[in-house]
């Protein structure tokens, strides 16, 4: 079989077959004029167009920031330190400072920090009237200075065992701090060090905020725990509770989160062989997976969570944020989801929130009933009733 080849060249005469149009230097500068010229006009529409939004957007919260002021009834002396709090004399700036509530903690935090909070008084009485507070779910929550009294508070003592929760309510929001109370037995003078506690802020339906926790001194009452102001930390979103799960599940480490699938065949970033684990508990924000090693803060877990049907998975990796040991010969590794689309986030979240509705259906079918020896009126009083369900 005689084998054919071919070779294709450049035949230089087509060079000779293209014309271009021939213009004259004024030709040419005229058309770059009306090239530069429509995208000047482009340019100007567009910047109009963005200014009017703007103009539009900011009269609309001046329209609902002015009268929030008046009611406020602030002095001359206030009205000066709010500008000074603003960075401007200008009513336009101070307007927009009031408008945005991150800026507007953040500058009232740092001035009560540096000293100034004599001149600052008046700040808890303007807040209520921007409702700026914990209760106004429309606005972010910056500092702990929003919060009310009766919020819901949940403290996290860390150890080498299992993390132990105490659940309490702010007592009293000052100048210097707030106080929570605790429930009984309350906090171990052990737990209350700082580097062992977190604080996180109970909002809405089971939103938790993280803030730091500040200790402003030891307590002598273990339900009564004192702390200073602080603000949330930066990158940290608010997250849900999760939910217990206890699955088993086959999960593996990977040193980064692959941006290629090239990446992969790198042996310094290939991912590790298959382990077996327990998903301690999920939502669209994160897991926690009982190992039975520790793994290394940054480093990557991923695993595929099983559906009760088997028709469909769903691929989910994490950063491990914290990897702690536990009672028998365990570890414990917490990490934030990592590298998911919006779809599957979606998914996820729907997932969660349909579990949890069915345990609550669930809990809600139980009732108690009474034992035999109740039913025929021999029951002893205050024998435990007996649980059953539906």
């Amino acid at each position: 079989m005689n084998e054919q080849r071919f070779f294709w060249t450049f035949d230089r005469t087509i060079w000779d077959q293209i014309r271009l149009p021939g213009f004259e230097w004024w030709e040419t500068s005229l058309l770059a004029a009306v090239v530069l010229a429509l995208g000047l006009y482009l340019a100007v529409v567009v910047f109009l167009d963005r200014r009017f939004l703007l103009r539009m957007r900011f009269n609309r919260q001046a329209a609902l920031l002015r009268p929030r002021l008046e009611a406020a009834e602030l002095g001359e002396e206030e009205m000066e330190a709010l500008h000074r709090l603003a960075g401007s004399s200008s009513e336009h700036r101070l307007l927009r400072f009031l408008g945005d509530p991150v800026a507007f903690e953040t500058r009232v935090h740092e001035a009560m920090a540096a000293g100034e909070g004599a001149q600052l008084a008046f700040i808890p009485d303007l807040r209520e009237a921007l409702k700026y507070t914990s209760d106004n779910f429309l606005v972010p929550m910056v500092s702990t200075r929003q919060m009310r009294t009766g919020d819901g508070i949940r403290l996290s003592s860390k150890g080498q065992g299992l993390a132990r929760h105490h659940y309490g309510k702010v007592q009293a929001v000052e100048q210097w701090g707030f106080r929570v109370q605790l429930g009984e037995p309350g906090m171990e003078p052990e737990a209350g060090g700082a580097q062992k506690l977190e604080l996180f802020y109970v909002r809405g339906r089971d939103l938790e905020h993280r803030f730091p926790a500040l200790l402003a001194g030891p307590s002598r009452d273990p339900r009564q725990i004192a702390f200073r102001h602080t603000l949330v930390g930066e990158g940290v979103r608010p997250r849900q509770s999760r939910l217990p799960l206890l699955i088993d599940v086959a999960f593996r480490e990977r040193p980064v989160l692959h941006q290629r699938a090239a990446d992969a065949l790198d042996p310094e970033m290939a991912p590790l062989p298959f382990e077996k684990g327990i998903l301690h508990d999920l939502n669209d924000g994160g897991f926690s997976i009982v190992l039975r090693r520790e793994v290394q803060v940054d480093r990557y877990l991923e695993f595929i969570l099983p559906t009760k049907r088997g028709k469909s998975t769903l691929r989910l990796m994490g950063r491990v944020t914290a990897c702690r040991p536990i009672p028998g010969d365990f570890w414990m590794a917490h990490a934030n989801l990592r590298g998911m689309e919006r779809d599957k986030r979606h998914l996820l979240h729907q997932i969660v929130m349909h579990e949890q509705s069915r345990r609550f259906k669930t809990l809600a079918r139980i009732q108690p009933r009474r034992s035999k020896g109740q039913q025929s009126g021999k029951g002893a009083p205050g024998s435990a009733p007996v649980y059953s369900s539906k």
